[in-house]
């Protein structure tokens, strides 16, 4: 029979096994935690600050002309993507520029949207801002550029976004078949960032009318007109007339909205055409949606009928603007005396006759809740 002695010693040899198995373990879990104390994340240089020299280094770990530690990728990796990729460099020289405060507010920003990674810079982090050339924040990005085409004005907007919710429709005195209004007044009512004439759905109301995932009509009865498909996962579509039946353009996808003014402006294919299914074919003012990605937007305002300010421009050569502007996709909307662009505090484009009324805006503004 063993002693209490022998007993003790082996009860104090199994519990200092335990002891350092347990130690052993918490030693395993806190070395990835220690090399985070350890360094600063995005400090790819190990010199304690995060600057562009850090950014050069990244670029080049990014392209593949270096190698990085394990430990180096861990604080190289701010979007926290399990990689290190070109919008990690993007990130570290925001945050070395004073664009970013936090790379856990770029992180938050960034995941789970229509653009991912990508076009991290055109995004503001610190606060939405506001100019005379567009607008940024967390979720939305609008560059507002001018141009010559045509003996014309073209107004530019270059829209990014990161929720399909941003790129919004609203009707005029705030309801559907309300009182006209112009595209100024309901820009300033919703909020818009930016802000373009709408489809004038009321001259369509026996088609297919959505907007904003809502659906005022689900006939289709008129097949005169192409239509113009914008997707809850941000693509687009143009739609050519007859082409499906009502279910089967249901079947098509989620749609975010529907626009059935036209004509669309590029073919299947993204190149330009010359024949359209319109009666509105000579030298006007132009309204126009454009399409490059899930995402990456743009609206055109060509301004006419001011010699020798701006003409405006054929249909034709509307489909070439869309085309040099590298669209994928892009559909005519209400042009004329309604064509205006708009940020809600002016009117930036120049009307034909000081502008008109209209039913229904297109616009980009902070998401929805």
């Amino acid at each position: 029979m063993r002693s209490r002695w022998a007993k003790r010693k082996e009860l104090g040899c199994l519990k200092k096994w335990c002891c350092l198995l347990l130690a052993g373990i918490l030693f395993l879990f806190a070395l990835p935690l220690q090399t985070k104390a350890d360094g600063v994340e995005g400090d790819v240089n190990g010199d304690g600050v995060v600057t562009a020299a850090d950014a050069a280094a990244l670029f080049r770990y990014a392209s593949g002309l270096e190698d990085m530690s394990g430990t180096s990728s861990a604080i190289a990796d701010v979007t926290c993507n399990l990689s290190v990729t070109r919008a990690d460099v993007r990130a570290v020289l925001l945050y070395a520029a004073g664009r970013l405060n936090s790379f856990a507010d770029l992180q938050g920003e960034i995941e789970g949207t229509l653009l991912g990674e990508e076009y991290l810079d055109l995004f503001s982090y610190t606060g939405a801002i506001k100019t005379e050339t567009g607008y940024r924040s967390g979720k939305v990005s609008v560059n507002i550029s001018q141009m010559k085409f045509h003996d014309s004005v073209c107004y530019i907007a270059d829209i990014y976004i990161r929720d399909i919710s941003c790129l919004r429709t609203a009707f005029s005195s705030g309801k559907y078949e309300g009182k006209r209004q112009k595209v100024k007044r309901i820009a300033a009512d919703n909020n818009a960032a930016i802000a373009i004439t709408g489809d004038m759905y009321t001259m369509n109301a026996d088609g297919a009318i959505v907007r904003n995932g809502v659906w005022y009509h689900d006939r289709r009865a008129c097949r005169k007109k192409d239509l113009g498909v914008l997707y809850a996962d941000g693509t687009f579509r143009c739609i050519d007339r007859n082409s499906m039946t009502l279910e089967e353009l249901k079947e098509t996808g989620d749609i975010w909205q529907l626009w059935s003014f036209g004509p669309m402006l590029l073919d299947e294919n993204g190149d330009t055409m010359t024949e359209f299914h319109s009666s509105i074919l000579g030298k006007h003012p132009r309204t126009a949606f454009g399409y490059y990605g899930p995402g990456h937007y743009c609206f055109v305002l060509v301004d006419g009928r001011q010699r020798p300010y701006s003409v405006g421009l054929r249909m034709e050569e509307l489909s070439e603007l869309m085309y040099e502007l590298g669209c994928a996709a892009a559909y005519n909307l209400d042009g004329g005396q309604s064509a205006t662009m708009s940020d809600g505090q002016r009117i930036i484009n120049s009307p034909s006759g000081g502008g008109r009324t209209t039913t229904d805006i297109v616009y980009v503004g902070e998401p929805l809740q």
